[in-house]
């Protein structure tokens, strides 16, 4: 059962080297600092990967690795939360500006008629 938690954690992390961290990326592009900083992190999840994979072959034989992991996997999960937050507001705003933009052509349509 633990390895199937250690799996989940490494495509967890998959995940953040993928579309979510762009989608972020994007969507606090006007915030600099923020963006500086994601864009900092984006490059380092390769390394913490590495380490990562390294750490779940060690955790079998030594139990502080594991706890780590655990402790690690949580973390993760945390993040993924947040992604999943960016990723939504992103959308919500996406969705708002179609609306808004499409709301004058129905004015028109409605009083050519």
């Amino acid at each position: 059962m633990a390895f199937i938690g250690e799996a989940a954690l490494s495509k967890l992390f998959d995940l953040l080297l993928g579309n979510s961290i762009d989608a972020v990326l994007s969507f606090v592009a006007d915030h600099k600092q923020v963006y500086d900083q994601l864009q900092e992190w984006k490059s380092i999840l390769p390394g913490i990967k590495a380490v990562l994979n390294h750490a779940e072959e060690k955790q079998i034989k030594d139990e502080a690795v594991k706890t780590w992991l655990d402790d690690l996997q949580d973390l993760a999960y945390d993040a993924d939360d947040i992604l999943d937050d960016f990723a939504y507001q992103e959308l919500r705003l996406k969705l708002h500006n179609t609306q808004a933009q499409s709301r004058p052509s129905k004015i028109r349509k409605l009083l050519s008629t």
